[in-house]
């Protein structure tokens, strides 16, 4: 499974994402950050080795005050019809504290 992050501007220095990946049977639960470098506006990762099946991937919102997923931050993917998954941000907050 490859989870992709988007939207991500580049005044800010380095962002890091951080993502929850579970299984439909909870036999898979795991947290994955998606570290997005300087001169980039994405970035991904990708987990092998999964077992087919469905997952529910959800973005962990509580701990980045500057960033918001647009839309959902769960989504659901089925890695018997396919291995990507992609969230997008908007960045919210503009000033620093």
């Amino acid at each position: 499974m490859t989870i992709t992050k988007t939207g991500r501007e580049l005044i800010d220095e380095k962002q890091s994402f951080i993502f929850n990946v579970k299984g439909k049977d909870n036999n898979i639960d795991l947290d994955v950050v998606i570290a997005i470098e300087d001169d980039k506006d994405s970035g991904s990762i990708t987990i092998n080795d999964l077992p087919i099946g469905e997952y529910k991937v959800t973005e962990k919102t509580s701990w980045s005050w500057r960033y918001t997923p647009e839309g959902e931050a769960e989504k659901s993917v089925d890695l018997s019809k396919t291995d990507r998954i992609t969230f997008t941000n908007t960045r919210e907050k503009t000033l620093w504290l």
